[in-house]
């Protein structure tokens, strides 16, 4: 069955979500309701424990609520494993924590281990995720191996080309969950302004990250405490 009906999809809606682990007793998700409109630069914010990692395991489509309705243009995610895998399909998540293999740059960008990539991908992947200049100083460009457990580059790197990958998948929402944690500020901004400034790609973006100044390009931020969620402005967590 074909995978793309949800490709061109306008509105995300969570409707009314509850959630709790088998073994919890607590609510993790109380009653929960939010609107995304495709193409929207969302910012998700809160401490842990607060619910923030149940509720982007619910945007991935890995966590069916108790309640409520998990809604893309009015038709129910969970309403038969056709719609989730099709849901699926479209989502690209970076963690904060990157697994690489020990091959090449490239090969880890692309999941490809030949060279049937596609060129204009992988370079608009490199340039946004600020890996240019790490590649250009590389004897063996992106063929250059990352080794065993990536000791070859550094925190910021590994990020760099988690979120390259993500790119080069080009799906219609991206979660970044604390996903440039590790970069210096001047790379971190540069990332989110490309990302904020995409005019080619109707990318909806999630961006979850304690560091509240690169949430100001946000249209939305969703605040997140005791598993119940606040609409808030950039100013107001300002204060």
């Amino acid at each position: 069955k074909n995978l793309n009906k949800f490709n061109n999809f306008k509105i995300l809606k969570l409707s009314n979500i509850t959630f709790s682990y088998i073994r919890e007793k607590r609510l993790i998700l109380k009653d929960l309701s939010i609107k995304i409109k495709a193409g929207e630069f969302i910012g998700i914010v809160g401490s842990s424990g607060e619910g923030k990692s149940t509720l982007l395991n619910l945007l991935c489509g890995l966590n069916k609520p108790l309640k409520g309705l998990f809604l893309i243009d009015e038709e129910e995610v969970f309403k038969n494993f056709h719609n989730l895998k099709s849901w699926r399909n479209q989502v690209s998540y970076v963690s904060q924590n990157i697994y690489l293999t020990p091959y090449s740059i490239v090969s880890n960008i692309t999941l490809r281990e030949d060279n049937s990539f596609d060129k204009e991908r992988l370079d608009y992947a490199i340039k946004t995720a600020q890996l240019e200049r790490f590649i250009k100083s590389l004897k063996d460009g992106i063929y250059s191996k990352v080794g065993d457990k990536a000791m070859q580059i550094s925190g910021g790197q590994k990020q760099r080309i988690g979120i390259a990958r993500a790119l080069y998948q080009k799906k219609n929402f991206l979660i970044l969950d604390e996903a440039t944690s590790s970069l210096d500020k001047k790379n971190e901004e540069k990332i989110i302004s490309h990302l904020f400034n995409k005019s080619d790609i109707k990318q909806t973006i999630i961006l979850v990250s304690h560091k509240i100044n690169i949430l100001r390009n946000c249209n939305k931020i969703f605040y997140l405490k005791n598993g119940v969620v606040f609409e808030k402005s950039f100013y107001d967590l300002e204060k």
